[in-house]
């Protein structure tokens, strides 16, 4: 066999096993970025579970099932973990502004919804005249 033959073989091998390892070297990275992700959610799930236990500590509380020093004192450290958990979503995020935080509920504008409500009645009474002139061109 030729030199040239040998280095091609040496360097075609080469390739081949920088290829074949590339996804196991590459894998590291995306475990970092799936493991920050997991963070993030495991925060924002420990939050609204601690939001839950707020409204059904505010409706125990309505209802007369708990007195009022406890729900104060309860209320309290709840609120004192939700800031504490707010403060740890915002580090998690980078940083982020509010507005940023990717929420999967969108914000009501107001003036949206009444340019909404505008045009949904302006469509309602479109139909109703429509509706109405064909009932009354085939009575006629």
């Amino acid at each position: 066999m030729s030199i040239e033959g040998i280095l091609l073989s040496a360097f075609l091998f080469l390739t081949s096993m920088m290829i074949l390892a590339y996804p196991f070297v590459s894998k590291t990275v995306s475990h970092d970025a799936l493991s920050r992700q997991q963070d993030r959610q495991s925060l924002l799930n420990s939050y609204e579970r601690l939001l839950a236990r707020l409204r059904d500590l505010d409706e125990d509380y309505r209802l007369g099932k708990m007195p009022q020093a406890d729900y104060e004192i309860e209320r309290h450290q709840l609120a004192e973990r939700g800031a504490t958990l707010l403060a740890q979503i915002e580090k998690s995020f980078g940083g982020l502004k509010y507005d940023e935080i990717p929420t999967s509920v969108p914000v009501p504008d107001a003036k949206a919804d009444a340019e909404l409500d505008t045009a949904i009645e302006a469509a309602i009474a479109n139909y109703i005249a429509k509706t109405q002139d064909k009932e009354h061109a085939t009575a006629r």
